[in-house]
This record gives C-alpha cells, sequence and structure tokens, in this order.
C-alpha cells in the first residue's frame, strides 16, 4: 500500500525544516555547502538549492549530489550520470543546484476513494 498524499505531505513538511546542508562529489572530494533556499514549485516538488562557490571544482566534475539534515546525516542522494554531471573549468564561476523532491502518491485510486469518504 502506498503513503497517502496526507502522509506525503507531513513528510514533505518534516523534510523542508529538516534540511541544512548540501553535499556534493567533485572529482573524489566531497564538499558540504549550506542550502541557500527552499521552494516549493508550482508542481508540488520540493525544491532545494545550493552554491558551487568560484574556484571550489576548478577541473573536476560534480558526479554526486546529497541533502543533509540538521545533524549532517544523509536524508537523500543522487548519482548524477551522463548530461546531469557538472564540468568544471578553469575560468568558471561556479554554480547553482537545484534537487527538486517528489511527495506525490502513486496511488491516486486510493487518495480518491478515501476523498469520497
Amino acid at each position: 500500500m502506498a503513503m497517502t498524499s496526507y502522509a506525503l505531505g507531513l513528510y514533505k513538511d518534516y523534510t523542508k525544516v529538516r534540511v541544512a546542508l548540501g553535499r556534493y562529489k567533485a572529482g573524489s572530494t566531497y564538499k558540504t555547502v549550506p542550502i541557500d533556499s527552499v521552494e516549493t514549485l508550482k508542481d508540488g516538488r520540493l525544491a532545494f538549492f545550493m552554491t558551487i562557490p568560484p574556484g571550489d571544482s576548478t577541473g573536476s566534475t560534480v558526479t554526486e549530489v546529497a541533502l543533509l539534515d540538521t545533524s549532517k546525516q544523509v536524508m537523500y542522494t543522487k548519482t548524477l550520470i551522463g548530461n546531469e554531471q557538472i564540468e568544471f573549468e578553469a575560468d568558471d564561476e561556479g554554480a547553482l543546484l537545484r534537487v527538486a523532491l517528489n511527495f506525490s502518491s502513486a496511488d491516486k485510486t486510493a487518495d480518491q476513494r478515501n476523498a469520497k469518504g
């Protein structure tokens, strides 16, 4: 059984206040940065924005991103594949990364049944 839309909404609210840091892997080095902002997108996804500072990853490729909670534990991680990867050259000015999480229920039928009473 899938989580209801109500339960997913609670988890979304919890995630929004618990995520405090972003982490990315550039080459073989992990670097932690603050979350710049959090937004709810028009489609309902929760978007976390973080900045890779200029010069921080010169000559390397970002191959992984993660979201860490207030106690620095990983809540979400993703390995970047193909065109998702970010390659940095010497004159690059950094990058703004967006990690968008979907909290939609896959069980629309159950949600619709519950809404009818």
